[in-house]
């Protein structure tokens, strides 16, 4: 029984194979290879085209009209939902006489369908489209006590002078008076802020074309009703998604972006208080949406903690009584939202009339002293080296560093019958990710001037030098000329 019974399981197999053999009838199909593409950089606004390669298995006609195409570009994360997805074109040939896709990185697909088999094939590539106007620091200048706007347009390594930018790509944005400021920072996620501070108007410019809009007024960013229309700012600074403006109206306003908090009320209120105090022009702040501001009526710092609505006492300190300084604040920053603020203090009835203080967001005092180098009130412009913490200032023409430890002077740069116009150390957001260009240049001193033999709207220049530790001398980093007298620069980071 038990061999019956294996006979009838064999069988049963055998007949099972001979029948699961007629199942399968393969019929090949045309397989398509989509080619000639590589990954490429084009200019805003200039023409574009592209022929692909294609090849089947099956047809080696070389007959287009074969398959159907459908050319679609897809934006990056970081553009408006609706931005993000472009329907090209629907040629064998992408063919575009005009590049109209926002400067970024765009994958470009080619669906391409084989109208025999209904089978649809795809490949892609990386589109990065650029403009002249992409990247590099951009200047404000004063020509005649009116603004104009050129830059330093980094292409490719290296940095090309373009004079009067805004007019030569066609910003509609209103002739602008004085300058007072120019800021760039990243706004949201969707686009990154570039404000223009002028005696006639704050407002921002379209960051990819610097296109200009009425909508782009600070009025009509601030929440409805808070300002008047054509609301002007004396002072900004920008952080991740954070902004700080001290008013015209000496008022500090607030946006963070994480809270959904606009610009509104006034932030310079002492709790429990109404009327505000006057804030002095200059914040620092840091990343979680703290700030340290300057009240000018009381002589006092004040904070203001992240997601506030009115401001606050800091400690009195060890060193000095925060809510009780007796002097005039002439000058404030913290580089990088660090934790160490340096503050100059200005005492008119003082032998010493400039001393420097140093604290913590939170308060904590590490440093307060007079700066003993003479004639140090009649600077026009302080900065503190972001890693070695050397004061460096100007009398005139002549650039100087203080070292707060030893206490002493030392002479660096002497322009002679040039100018000062501005120095700084410029605040690179994204340092960290961009070690061989801004992880180079964030630590470098930034001294503007102008030169008076060259004509108006040339005589700007701007000079880059590498500060060294041990009190060394400086030594020229780069230098750059050619446009007009430099009152403020920024840099347009990528």
């Amino acid at each position: 029984m038990r061999a019956y019974i294996l006979f009838l399981l064999s069988l049963v197999l055998l007949v099972s194979c001979y029948k699961d053999k007629g199942n399968y009838n393969y019929t090949e199909i045309n397989e398509i290879e989509i080619g000639g593409f590589k990954d490429t950089t084009v200019f805003f606004g200039e023409p574009y085209k592209v022929t692909p390669q294609i090849t089947g298995t099956l047809d080696n006609s070389g007959d287009t009209s074969r398959y159907t195409y459908k050319w679609t570009a897809i934006g990056p994360g970081t553009l408006l939902i609706g931005d993000r997805v472009k329907e090209l074109g629907t040629s064998y040939t992408l063919n575009l006489p005009t590049v109209t896709l926002q400067p970024s990185t765009w994958t470009i697909y080619l669906f391409v369908k084989d109208k025999e088999t209904g089978i649809t094939w795809n490949k892609s590539f990386k589109l990065n489209v650029s403009t002249s106007i992409f990247e590099g620091y951009l200047l404000l200048t004063d020509i005649n006590n009116m603004s104009r706007l050129d830059m330093l347009s980094y292409r490719d390594g290296n940095f090309v002078l373009m004079r009067n930018v805004l007019s030569s790509v066609g910003s509609t944005i209103p002739e602008q008076g004085k300058p007072i400021q120019i800021v760039s920072y990243n706004y949201d996620p969707t686009m990154w802020g570039i404000y223009l501070l002028t005696e006639t108007q704050t407002t921002k410019i379209h960051p990819e074309t610097f296109a200009w809009q009425f909508t782009y007024d600070l009025s009509y960013e601030m929440s409805a009703g808070s300002a008047p229309a054509n609301f002007k700012g004396k002072y900004l600074k920008g952080g991740l998604n954070t902004a700080w403006l001290v008013g015209e109206d000496d008022n500090l306003y607030y946006y963070y972006r994480v809270f959904q908090i606009k610009m509104g009320l006034p932030v310079n209120i002492e709790a429990g208080q109404v009327a505000p105090f006057k804030v002095a022009p200059f914040i620092a702040s840091n990343s979680a949406g703290v700030a340290i501001m300057f009240d000018k009526d009381a002589k006092r710092f004040m904070r203001l903690a992240s997601g506030g609505a009115v401001a606050t006492k800091m400690n009195n300190g060890t060193l000095f009584d925060h809510n009780n300084v007796k002097g005039d604040l002439r000058f404030m920053e913290n580089l990088y939202g660090t934790d160490n603020v340096y503050a100059v203090l200005h005492y008119p009835d003082s032998s010493n009339k400039i001393h420097v203080a140093r604290f913590a967001m939170s308060g904590v005092q590490s440093y307060y002293a007079p700066v003993l180098a003479p004639n140090v009130e009649r600077a026009d412009f302080y900065t503190f080296s972001p890693d070695l913490g050397y004061m460096f200032y100007n009398i005139g023409s002549k650039v100087y560093e203080y070292d707060l430890s030893l206490k002493t002077s030392k002479l660096m740069i002497d322009f002679g019958n040039k100018k000062i116009t501005q120095m700084k150390f410029q605040e690179f957001l994204k340092k960290g990710s961009k070690a061989d260009t801004y992880g180079k240049w964030y630590d470098k001193l930034m001294v503007a001037v102008e030169d008076p033999a060259k004509p108006v709207g040339e005589n700007g220049e701007l000079h880059l030098y590498t500060v060294p530790p041990v009190n060394g001398d400086l030594t020229l980093f780069q230098s750059y000329m050619g446009f007009g007298k430099l009152k403020d620069f920024t840099y347009r980071e990528r």
